[in-house]
């Protein structure tokens, strides 16, 4: 069983062993969204075991690379013109062209090897698979490049110790 150090709230002092169980390994597979979801938000990957799990996931080489993957995808996706007959969601094509260089450094941010922060991790992945997100709302185009600008800046947001 692993180990891993927990906080009881954001203005601890202090740091508490916690060892991991099956349960909690198992909340952190099945709740992903959820957790996923709070990790966006801002919520500490110390303050539970299931956050913390699914953190340290996140912000692992597999995950990251994928996400970059799937950044890539979207400029050329948003080039070409609406098919009617593609199942896919219509995502927002002017803000994806507008955001291109943007795109690009989270997609460089995220496969390079330098420590990331779980909550930007977390917030391109909300984005990605979000139905409410900005990329999937045609005509939020600046809420599309403002929340761009912002993951490439919580990414960065890595919390010395």
């Amino acid at each position: 069983m692993a180990t891993i150090l927990l906080t009881e709230h954001p203005e601890a002092r202090f740091v508490e062993p916690y060892t991991v169980r099956t349960r909690d390994r198992l909340r952190a597979r099945v709740s992903t969204w959820k957790l996923d979801r709070a990790l966006a938000r801002g919520v500490s990957p110390d303050s539970s075991p299931a956050l913390s799990l699914r953190a340290n996931r996140l912000i692992g080489q597999r995950v990251r690379c994928r996400l970059a993957h799937q950044l890539r995808q979207l400029p050329p996706r948003a080039a070409r013109p609406p098919c009617r007959l593609d199942a896919a969601v219509p995502i927002c094509r002017q803000g994806v062209l507008r955001a291109g260089g943007l795109l690009e450094e989270l997609a460089v941010r995220l496969e390079g090897g330098e420590p990331v922060d779980a909550c930007g991790v977390a917030q391109v992945r909300v984005l990605l698979t979000n139905a409410d997100s900005p990329l999937f709302n045609p005509s939020g185009v600046d809420e599309f490049v403002r929340a761009t600008r912002m993951m490439v800046d919580a990414l960065e947001r890595c919390v010395s110790v």
